[in-house]
């Protein structure tokens, strides 16, 4: 099914960490910072403070974040935590169908119960999905930019 975790090698991740990995770069970031970026990337979503550190914990303990200690707790992407992120691509491919035909099914379940209901779904589904392209754009842009900057880097996953 959709959103299931993301395995390679001995890690695995859940969709949750997943986010939280995303949601950090190679820079140290507070806990508090990163529960400020999720909840401005996912509306009305993020992590409860109770659950933040042991999912930043255990990324740490699978080596894919580095914890700065001192005055202020940080955590940054570890080189094989984007080296992770690199490697998982095509799972992500396949659970991003695997949505797609899931969302099928249930938009066909409401048309057989209720086809005026099932016409509104569609339409706000629609215009979401809209959105999602419209953003799908920018982030291909983003990610062109960031890729003919003269520090990316490529690094392999062992």
């Amino acid at each position: 099914m959709w959103l299931q975790n993301f395995k390679i090698q001995d890690k695995s991740l859940s969709p949750v960490e997943l986010l939280v990995l995303t949601a950090l770069s190679e820079e140290y970031t507070e806990a508090s910072d990163i529960l400020k970026h999720l909840d401005q990337q996912i509306d009305g979503w993020y992590p409860e403070r109770g659950t933040i550190y042991p999912i930043l914990h255990r990324l740490t303990s699978k080596k894919l974040l580095e914890k700065q200690e001192g005055s202020k707790l940080g955590f940054k992407r570890s080189n094989y935590g984007t080296s992770f992120l690199s490697s998982i691509t095509d799972t992500f491919i396949i659970q991003i169908i695997a949505t797609k035909q899931y969302f099928e099914m249930i938009a066909d379940g409401f048309i057989k119960a209720d086809p005026i209901q099932a016409i509104d779904f569609l339409k706000d589904f629609k215009s979401q999905v809209e959105k999602l392209s419209y953003n799908l754009s920018d982030l291909i842009i983003k990610a062109e930019e960031t890729k003919s900057k003269d520090n990316w880097h490529n690094i392999s996953i062992d």
